[in-house]
């Protein structure tokens, strides 16, 4: 009760440093139930209208705004999707750059000081409908729309919020939210130039994007065996008889083998085939999340005691990466929640939130490759002209949507390097040790920097929360990445 008090209090004070709209006053979340610490900052739930006429588009998009802690006035706007197709960005919110991090019950919620509204406001959109919060529809989804819808969403925000980008806005995403986002940065561009909107737009972040499946792909087979998943004998058998006399891996195509009836797609098929496997995670090799047999789990007088001495995960954050999707959905699926975020209207059931939804009506897409998209946005005058920039970031240990493949992408991308490449160093706030190295970056002409986070996986944030925290801090301030 005290720091709910507290909490409100704090709320109150915010507000009145600055001036809120009745959609936002309406929205605005006074308390989260079970939080466990000071919310030193405002917050707002609700729905905006990302409704578009001219495709016939009918829909309301969830959102959920989390306000800088500091310096609200002066703070930029960080837009944050998560893709699938088909997951909700508030596990984005809940999981990882948001300040919360639920308890493994559902029933807490505790602070992530890592948290990117420690210098930014960050809107969390779902996206498209029939996602997380937002109400299904009939529309045949595809990426076309809901850049649209996203758009649309987007203007709608800003009526509710219009001094929330104003220092810049930044598009970002994971996933299949490099689509999304690209898709949205040549809408906006687009209407810039045709002077129908006036969004400061500043900036791009695509972490772990879906890029190039092709690329994605062929590097798999680069990367499991530098990691020591597949060996000499099967790597040098393979690229013999794929590569011919080609030495660069790059133009090595896996990708485009028959693998039924070329010897080389069955021979890539059972390289891949080696690393599907339940037991290893595709977006972080390294993780691991333990569990008991069934049939051992109730003949172990101790297996509750192991759970609670963290012998259920391999990670250092108390296995919150093994249980985080449940703990989420049981929070987000308690009435007294929905309610708070306004969601759940009166005498209505909970909704049943899920992480990612099986989306039945996306039509496809990007053929699995984002180059000519990216490119169009890169190279248009509104980036040039506006200075715009781009993050594309990657942690090491992830094989899906691998960090080599994402090289060999923004090398595709033919802009002139500006730099041979290097090491970032991260640094502790204390200073009272020496940096380390957090990853390493290569820089381009316009303005493009492609960066790899040490010991991340597909998630970056919830396994370097504190890396890429400094790294997308130093980007969206122009600082100097290094």
């Amino acid at each position: 009760m005290i720091l709910r008090i507290i909490s409100l209090l704090f709320g109150l004070f915010l507000l009145s440093t600055c001036q809120e709209t009745p959609r936002a006053a309406a929205d605005r979340i006074r308390w989260l139930p079970g939080s466990t610490f000071v919310e030193d900052f405002t917050q707002y739930s609700g729905f905006l209208s990302a409704n578009d006429t001219l495709n016939g588009v009918t829909a309301q998009f969830h959102y959920w705004l989390v306000m800088a802690k500091q310096s609200v006035q002066n703070a930029p706007l960080i837009v944050w999707l998560n893709g699938g197709p088909g997951c909700s960005s508030l596990s984005g919110l809940f999981v990882e750059n948001g300040p919360f991090r639920p308890s493994q019950d559902g029933k807490q919620l505790n602070e992530n000081v890592y948290a990117w509204n420690r210098f930014s406001n960050v809107l969390y959109l779902e996206s498209p409908a029939g996602v997380g919060f937002n109400p299904q529809t009939s529309t045949t989804w595809d990426d076309a729309k809901v850049a649209q819808a996203n758009y649309f969403a987007l203007n709608d925000f800003f009526t509710v919020y219009p001094d929330a980008g104003k220092n810049g806005v930044f598009l970002s995403g994971e996933g299949y939210a490099s689509v999304y986002v690209t898709t949205l940065g040549n809408v906006i561009a687009d209407n810039i130039s045709a002077g129908k909107n006036t969004i400061n737009l500043q900036g791009i972040l695509i972490g772990n994007g879906l890029l190039s499946i092709r690329k994605h792909y062929n590097a798999m087979i680069e990367f499991s065996y530098a990691k020591g998943m597949n060996f000499k004998e099967d790597f040098d058998n393979l690229t013999a008889t794929c590569c011919g006399n080609d030495s660069s891996p790059m133009n090595c195509d896996y990708y485009s083998y028959d693998f039924q009836n070329s010897d080389c797609g069955k021979m890539a098929y059972a390289f891949y085939t080696k690393l599907q496997k339940p037991e290893v995670d595709p977006y972080n090799i390294y993780q691991e999340c333990y569990q008991l047999a069934k049939n051992q789990a109730s003949a172990n007088e101790f297996y509750g005691l192991e759970l609670a001495a963290n012998y259920n995960s391999s990670d250092p954050f108390d296995g919150f990466p093994c249980f985080a999707e449940d703990a989420i959905t049981n929070y987000l699926q308690r009435a007294d929640v929905q309610s708070e975020i306004h969601v759940l209207a009166d005498q209505q059931k909970p909704i049943q939130w899920r992480s990612c939804s099986t989306l039945t009506n996306y039509g496809q897409q990007q053929s699995g490759d984002i180059s000519i998209a990216l490119g169009r946005l890169v190279n248009s005058l509104i980036w040039r002209q506006n200075n715009l920039r781009l993050l594309l970031y990657n942690g090491d240990l992830d094989l899906s949507s691998n960090h080599v493949g994402a090289q060999w992408f923004v090398e595709a991308l033919n802009q002139q390097a500006l730099t041979n490449g290097g090491d970032w160093r991260f640094s502790l706030n204390d200073s009272l040790y020496v940096g380390s190295t957090g990853g390493y970056y290569k820089s381009f002409d316009r303005q493009i920097t492609f960066a790899t986070i040490k010991g991340a996986g597909h998630f970056v944030p919830l396994s370097r929360p504190a890396q890429i925290l400094q790294l997308v801090r130093n980007f969206v301030t122009n600082s100097t990445i290094a």
